[in-house]
């Protein structure tokens, strides 16, 4: 994860943003401007709970190292633990809260949107490893809007802190400028990304098609944006989505994600993209044993998902290492 500011040129776009109490669509046209800087990515990892069922093989060492323990038997048949140190930007424990996690790793991608710039959070791992509550949380994260501040962390996942810093920053802009309510926008985009095929997740599913424009950016035909004027909308909005994604059960998760989740948060300022923030539920990696009793459809699903997985990792190493980025491998990169 990790913030990529934009700067010098400026891009001019047609956006159609539709308010959540099912008022006509506002029509504007907005520029967005681009800030060109490097990429910097950083890998956070975050250790869940271990069930009844598990070993516990996984030790947070420091903050920058984690011990990954496996067991393994040599030639002459004796069994031994193999140890390994992995090196991170940061980790947390199983004790660790989603709130520490944000205000460590993810507080600075989102002032970072609020500067200007583009910032990108992906949930990556395993089925069944806890992708999905650190993201939404347990039950979306409903709260009301009274008590936001105050929450357990079973209550809200990542989403929901960076929109409470999203909404008090605007709300202090607007204070600050003196500005109207319309002067500031806040608005939401959700879609997932399921074999090749992209689905709308607050237009009922909506099919969308990925075409180029004429600067080479991948535009997603069809895809709404839904202004969101507080937090209880945003929860509102977001949990329509999360409905709509697709799951199944499988042996490591009764209600594994089948898809990719991509969250995108603009702030407009009156025409102009103030910044951008991309929330990505990635579908869980799988091995072969967790879909032995699945259908064939299950079983292509994980083929589909591991592959797509495979081209994001490319993708990083290429942008850590200053090289091309093979992004048309997969709609994911894309």
């Amino acid at each position: 994860m990790g913030p990529k500011k934009k700067k010098n040129a400026v891009e001019t776009m047609s956006v159609n943003i539709i308010r959540r109490n099912k008022s006509p669509p506002i029509q504007t046209t907005s520029k967005e401007v681009k800030k060109v800087n490097k990429t910097v990515v950083q890998v956070i990892v975050r250790k869940r709970p271990v069930a009844p069922n598990e070993l516990d093989v996984i030790k947070v060492l420091s903050p920058t190292k984690v011990l990954v323990q496996e067991a393994k038997v040599r030639v002459d048949l004796t069994k031994y633990i193999a140890e390994q140190t992995f090196k991170c930007n940061d980790s947390f424990s199983e004790k660790d809260k989603t709130k520490l996690l944000y205000n460590r790793s993810v507080r600075d991608l989102v002032v970072n949107v609020l500067e200007g710039g583009t910032s990108t959070a992906f949930c990556f791992g395993q089925t069944a490893s806890g992708k999905t509550f650190t993201l939404f949380g347990a039950g979306g994260g409903k709260v009301s809007q009274n008590t936001s501040h105050i929450f357990a962390a079973e209550q809200g996942g990542l989403y929901l802190l960076s929109a409470i810093d999203i909404y008090e920053h605007v709300k202090k802009l607007k204070r600050d400028e003196g500005a109207s309510d319309g002067s500031f926008v806040v608005a939401l985009s959700m879609y997932e990304i399921k074999g090749q095929k992209m689905y709308d997740l607050l237009n009922e599913r909506s099919e969308l098609t990925a075409l180029e424009d004429g600067n080479g950016v991948l535009q997603l035909v069809g895809l709404t944006q839904h202004a969101c004027d507080n937090i209880d909308e945003f929860l509102d909005a977001t949990n329509v989505g999360r409905l709509a994604r697709s799951t199944t059960a499988t042996g490591a998760n009764e209600t594994s994600s089948r898809s990719h989740c991509a969250m995108l948060v603009r702030v407009y300022r009156g025409e102009q993209v103030l910044g951008k923030l991309s929330l990505i539920d990635l579908a869980g990696s799988e091995r072969g044993a967790d879909n032995e009793n699945t259908d064939s459809t299950t079983r292509k699903e994980g083929r589909d998902i591991n592959t797509s997985l495979l081209a994001l990792k490319e993708v990083i190493r290429a942008l850590q290492n200053g090289n091309h980025a093979p992004f048309r491998q997969s709609r994911l990169t894309q």
